[in-house]
């Protein structure tokens, strides 16, 4: 034999020892990490997934009291348009003979109506689905007299969210335009 095919066969047998303890127990061993590590990484695979759906969750309820809180503020312009109408056929208009207006009243119970917006006609007498309550009264101030202004407290409702506007109304005093709607002031409260 030559040399080169004694270098040969050594490298083909190193190459077999090597195969062999590849394919040995002890590299079974080696691979039991394989098992623990892949549980662990399905662990926090799935406690991501169940974060990411919890936010997911949190922001769309987020999003249902708003829209609500918005639909409360709608329902609350609306009455107090529907005042302002009022105001603009007759400015002598008030909410006299009207029901109890609950929670507007500040200083006793003044009377208010009530307008639904909801399809089962509960609005406020229920659930507060959706209605406003309106009030018209006629302040007498030392910056708003009775004769030539008005104030409307309007409060929309849905469900929980109550919003609150106040409409301070001005009357013309001028002889040709009299009793007309002059200015508006609008304020959430």
């Amino acid at each position: 034999m030559r040399t080169t095919d004694l270098k040969t066969n050594a490298t083909f047998s190193n190459v077999a020892r090597q195969m062999s303890n590849i394919f040995s127990p002890c590299s079974a061993r080696r691979g039991a990490i394989a098992i623990p590590l892949l549980a662990s990484l399905a662990l926090l695979i799935i406690t991501i997934g169940l974060s990411i759906n919890s936010v997911s969750y949190n922001e769309s309820q987020n999003y249902g009291n708003i829209a609500d809180s918005y639909k409360a503020l709608e329902y609350a312009e609306s009455g107090a348009r529907d005042a302002l109408q009022r105001i603009a056929i007759n400015y002598a208009a008030t909410t006299s003979g009207g029901s109890d207006c609950g929670s507007l009243n500040s200083g006793g119970a003044a009377p208010c109506y009530t307008m639904d917006f909801t399809s089962d006609s509960a609005g406020c007498l229920s659930a507060n689905n959706g209605c406003a309550r309106v009030k018209i009264t006629k302040p007498a101030t030392s910056t708003c007299p009775s004769a030539t202004c008005s104030l409307i407290t309007s409060e929309g409702r849905v469900g929980s969210f109550i919003r609150k506007i106040q409409v301070t109304v001005t009357l013309s005093t001028n002889a040709n335009y009299t009793n007309m709607i002059k200015d508006t002031v609008w304020l959430e409260i």
